[in-house]
């Protein structure tokens, strides 16, 4: 893939993510993962300290929604940047 083709496609893939954001079913996911983080969250609390391989799966868990979130604030900020990158060198038309 040439670069121009490169920037493109990460631009697109950045704007088709930060427009999903809004969507219902993104929404619902971001909520799940929420709601499974918190519920393990409060079961680490609770939990043994000495029970090392619950502890791991739980931390694993909580991790999980923050690790969701950051995925996709990544991508669309990727697409951000080559959409400027691309607008900075091959103009804002992108056919030409």
């Amino acid at each position: 893939m040439d670069p121009r083709e490169s920037l493109l496609s990460d631009a697109r893939l950045g704007i088709e993510l930060k427009e999903a954001r809004s969507q219902k079913v993104w929404k619902w996911l971001l909520a799940q993962a929420k709601e499974a983080a918190l519920k393990a969250n409060s079961e680490l609390v609770e939990c043994d300290p000495q029970d090392y391989k619950k502890i791991s799966i739980l931390q694993g868990e909580v991790k999980r929604f923050y690790e969701m979130e950051s995925w996709m604030e990544s991508a669309v900020q990727l697409g951000l940047q080559a959409e400027d990158t691309f607008n900075t060198i091959y103009g804002d038309n992108p056919g030409r």
